[in-house]
């Protein structure tokens, strides 16, 4: 399923929060895959030079900063209508930003195993 989620954190001040929820279907174990377009970094997207906004992830009880693929398992099959999962977004600490619009990617590619 492909599905576009936007998150919105308001000002980006450290430990700013946000999540995003998907529904997740799988008549058996499966696991999630979740991957940063940027490596766990927002950028600016009018000017990818300026310094860009580190976060961190949470999915069920694992953090993870996505400057590397997180693997999520999920052991048993879903429910009919499918198991909800929700995506923690929390900024970290970091030097004062410029004003602006920043963004990331985030892949979750689900499979059996």
């Amino acid at each position: 399923m492909n599905a576009d989620r936007t998150v919105y954190l308001g000002d980006l001040r450290p430990g700013a929060r946000g999540n995003a929820s998907f529904y997740v279907q799988s008549n058996g174990p499966y696991k999630m895959t979740i991957r940063s377009e940027n490596r766990g970094v927002l950028t600016h997207t009018e000017d990818r030079r300026l310094a860009g906004i580190r976060y961190e992830v949470q999915a069920d009880d694992q953090i993870a900063s996505l400057t590397q693929a997180m693997t999520v398992y999920r052991n048993d099959r879903t429910p009919l209508l499918g198991d909800r999962m929700i995506l923690g977004i929390r900024t970290a600490p970091s030097p004062l930003s410029f004003a602006g619009t920043y963004k990331d990617i985030i892949e979750v590619e689900v499979t059996p195993y």
